[in-house]
């Protein structure tokens, strides 16, 4: 019986000797492995780990700004916050949490925090530069500032090469910067590379092969990779029914757009590449019927009214026909045209309202609602009383039967002083 009671009290104590020993090193993996998942940009299994080691490093300074850290990326800024300001009241870095304030204040629309950011980045240190640049390049996007975050993105995939959100933004602003060029190409193969099941890069990459009409055997096995994988996703399809003409493979071609068709697509891609064929082949009849449905789809596709007015021509179509098919054709093109040089002067003057106003009204013309009212939108959110922007929704909301929506647009207008400038723009 002694024996025994000997042997308890043994194993009670080793058990509380080693209790404390299992907890931290528990704790120590969980810490290690949310690092390793912020490598990977992960943010959730981050939060996961560090919450699984709460209660040993919850007094530690550096877990709160992991933490807080880890909220900002997951959206939840107020709750970053008070992690912050905790590692703050623990001694921590000054340095470190009066970026993280920064940020904060920059991703809550802080009126001075961009230009902290930027004094801070211009220091050239690698610490700072890779929390601030993830935060500034995504917003310097969504504002068309591109000639300041080109050079950010590049920094960014120099800092880290294997971040697919890194390549993911440099290959977005590549495009729009330098579209078709060889670095934009290489930007999205890397994307692709590094997340191979992400739809969106995948097919990028193989637009931008095939509009340099090159590479079409590398863009083919793209598409029948995902295809296998993906065997109804109409998108592939039809990029997949592109490479095969370009492969001269018209029947397997044709033979998609055909599914695709019956299946009762929406896209007017479907309807002018198979018009187009028709078109080449002499079929005037089944090219117009295709060619008419493409525009009816999307009014603001050019190559697709220029088949069109080929189509009835071709077939002794009433000369006043063929001219309004023209007149629309050579419309859509010029505002095609307008639209790029309207993007490229965003570009070098990202605050002016007025050329945002001009592009989301040449939008709207062309049928491209989404686009059109994003464009609207973003004028206001740089001068809430552009005159032009408030006109230009109050009507667009007026000719779709939304009084509700252009209400508010008509008070601003009505309740404009008369000492504004009448036509809404900013004067030059």
């Amino acid at each position: 019986m002694r024996r025994w009671t000997q042997g308890g009290v043994l194993a009670v104590f080793f058990f509380l000797l080693g209790w404390p020993v299992w907890t931290y090193v528990h704790a120590v993996h969980q810490w290690r492995s949310a690092q390793q998942a912020a490598e990977v940009e992960n943010w959730p299994r981050v939060r996961e780990h560090l919450e699984a080691c709460r209660s040993m490093w919850q007094y530690n300074s550096s877990w709160h700004l992991a933490y807080g850290r880890a909220l900002r990326h997951l959206g939840e800024w107020t709750l970053a916050r008070q992690h912050i300001i905790h590692a703050e009241r623990l001694g921590h870095d000054p340095s470190d949490v009066a970026l993280e304030k920064a940020l904060l204040r920059y991703l809550e629309g802080g009126p001075t925090a961009e230009r902290e950011l930027w004094e801070r980045f211009s220091r050239g240190e690698a610490a700072d530069a890779v929390q601030i640049v993830p935060v500034l390049v995504p917003r310097l996007l969504a504002q068309f500032r591109l000639p300041e975050a080109g050079p950010l993105s590049a920094r960014w995939v120099q800092l880290q090469p294997q971040s697919v959100t890194a390549w993911k933004y440099r290959a977005q602003i590549l495009e729009r910067l330098h579209p078709n060029s060889d670095e934009t190409v290489a930007a999205w193969r890397q994307w692709w590379r590094l997340a191979p099941q992400d739809r969106t890069a995948r097919f990028g990459l193989v637009r931008l092969l095939l509009q340099r009409r090159e590479r079409i055997e590398e863009a083919a096995a793209l598409l029948e990779e995902h295809s296998q994988q993906f065997p109804e996703d109409e998108e592939g399809r039809l990029l997949l029914a592109e490479c095969r003409f370009l492969q001269g493979s018209s029947e397997a071609a044709l033979e998609l757009l055909h599914a695709v068709i019956a299946a009762g697509t929406q896209e007017s891609r479907a309807y002018w590449l198979r018009g187009r064929w028709y078109l080449q082949v002499g079929d005037w009849s089944r090219a117009i019927s295709d060619l008419r449905r493409a525009v009816e789809l999307d009014p603001s596709f050019p190559d697709a009214w220029y088949n069109l007015f080929q189509a009835l021509q071709q077939a002794g179509a009433p000369a006043e026909e063929v001219q309004q098919v023209e007149e629309r054709w050579r419309r859509c093109d010029q505002d095609l045209r307008q639209a790029g040089l309207l993007a490229r002067r965003i570009g070098e003057q990202p605050w002016d309202p007025d050329l945002r106003q001009q592009l989301g009204e040449l939008f709207l013309r062309n049928g491209r609602n989404t686009e059109g009212l994003r464009w609207l939108h973003s004028a206001l959110e740089i001068r809430p009383d552009h005159l032009a922007s408030h006109r230009t929704l109050a009507e667009y909301h007026e000719r779709h039967g939304r009084p509700d929506l252009a209400a508010p647009h008509r008070q601003f207008l009505s309740a404009a002083r008369p000492s504004q400038n009448p036509s809404g723009q900013t004067p030059r």
